[in-house]
């Protein structure tokens, strides 16, 4: 069990056609991690990732959520045409 877990998952859905393209796309990577990351997190821990616009925030979000995860945002920034952002996810029953 960890108490702090930071990533940086793949942000785009689809199959990756080369090595380099696994560190950027996945067709279900952020669906198993969102229903891991329970298991693996103590009950008062907590996981930093960041999130793109360009990929699909949406969908880790609510990955977390049906998890079981409390999720916030912490921070978020524009660069030009895109948008990062920083979150923090507890299980629901934390405290903040």
């Amino acid at each position: 069990m960890f108490d702090v877990v930071v990533f940086s998952l793949p942000k785009s859905r689809g199959e990756p056609r080369s090595p380099l393209e696994r560190a950027m796309k996945s067709p279900d990577l952020i669906e198993r991690f969102g229903a891991g990351l329970p298991r693996v997190l103590k009950p008062d821990g907590l996981a930093l990732f960041v999130l793109t616009s360009h990929g699909d925030p949406k969908g880790m979000l609510t990955a977390l959520v049906r998890a079981g995860l409390a999720v916030e945002r912490v921070t978020w920034r524009h660069f030009g045409a895109d948008t990062k952002a920083i979150y923090v996810a507890r299980h629901s029953y934390a405290q903040s």
